[in-house]
């Protein structure tokens, strides 16, 4: 592996941009308040749903280990396995 590869990128960098990079800033990199400041908890139920759905049919774990991961009771968990075509 090239050790000096960091050397020639910040080089070639400043030459372009005519200002140095720091070793912990990404070029180009996306600003944290960009767009919103989204926070990687929130797709948390777009996502979490529908895997907790295919863990408990491939059997992974159980309905009710299901609703307590979903923060529900066992019933709406059934309720929510019956209705599983309609709600997703």
């Amino acid at each position: 592996m090239d050790k000096s590869i960091w050397m020639k990128f910040n080089t070639a960098y400043t030459q372009h941009f005519n200002q140095k990079l720091s070793f912990k800033e990404e070029p180009m990199g996306i600003n944290p308040a960009e767009p919103f400041g989204r926070k990687s908890f929130d797709f948390y139920e777009y996502r979490f749903k529908p895997l907790t759905r295919e863990a408990v049919e491939k059997d992974k774990i159980s309905l009710s280990r299901g609703a307590e991961m979903l923060l529900i009771s066992i019933e709406e968990m059934q309720d929510w396995q019956r209705n599983w075509e309609v709600l997703l």
